[in-house]
């Protein structure tokens, strides 16, 4: 991760085959970039923007799961086609994750 002017680098690397499936591990790198990001530049999460287009299914939930924190802003981008399969235009959108957790109540099952 380098800051160059107002723009954040960051260099990735190829996925280990082993966890190309594994949302938890993508959330992990996910959170480790904006670890390193605000140690080595100083800036906060609110600063960067994670965007899933183009990501695999795994892919997507980790980086869900990872800017399910406040402060951390998640975005993709949103293509419209025509009939031959071209972009005719695209838009940025922003997602805003808002949850509330409650508890469960879990049912007795037959014969237990």
């Amino acid at each position: 991760v380098t800051l160059v002017g107002t723009a954040l680098h960051i260099r990735i690397g190829p996925l280990d085959p082993a966890h190309l499936n594994d949302p938890n591990h993508i959330r992990q790198l996910i959170d480790s970039l904006y670890l390193t990001a605000q140690q080595q530049t100083g800036l906060p999460p609110i600063d960067l923007i994670a965007d899933y287009t183009g990501g695999t299914k795994s892919m997507t939930a980790g980086m869900v799961l990872a800017c399910s924190q406040p402060n951390r802003n998640l975005q993709y981008l949103a293509s419209e086609y025509n009939e031959q399969k071209h972009i005719v235009r695209s838009q940025l959108m922003q997602i805003v994750l808002s949850y509330r957790i409650k508890a469960i109540k879990r049912s007795k099952q037959a014969g237990a």
